[in-house]
This record gives structure tokens, sequence and C-alpha cells, in this order.
């Protein structure tokens, strides 16, 4: 049987971007095409999850050499 993967919550995104969650809930909500990861919903949670293999391909993208 495969492992489920833990999905990162906000607070969790807002700890490792280190950013405040009012930041993260912000472009979650008012920006159309969000600046963040790509994000994953799921049937009876409340808010937006990222799968932590999404959030490290979008850093390694964005991390300026």
């Amino acid at each position: 049987m495969k492992e489920i993967e833990k999905l990162l919550t906000i607070d969790d995104l807002a700890e490792i971007l280190s950013v405040k969650r009012s930041t993260i809930i912000w472009h979650v909500s008012h920006s159309p095409k969000c600046r963040l990861p790509r994000v994953t919903r799921l049937p009876g949670t409340r808010g937006p999850r990222w799968r932590r293999a999404d959030v490290q391909a979008w850093i390694d993208q964005h991390v300026e050499h």
C-alpha cells in the first residue's frame, strides 16, 4: 500500500517560506494567478493544502543564483 503524503497547511507553508501566515492567505485569496506553489483542495478540509514536492519544485524554480 502506498504511503499517504502529509499535505502542508498555511502555517507549514508560511514557516517553510519564512513569511507571515497572513501573506499566504492574502496571495491565495486575492491573486487570481497565485504566486505561490499550486494549491491542493480536498473535500471536507478547511483551507488550502500544498504537496511538499510542489513546494520544493516551486522553490527550486524561483531561487536566484
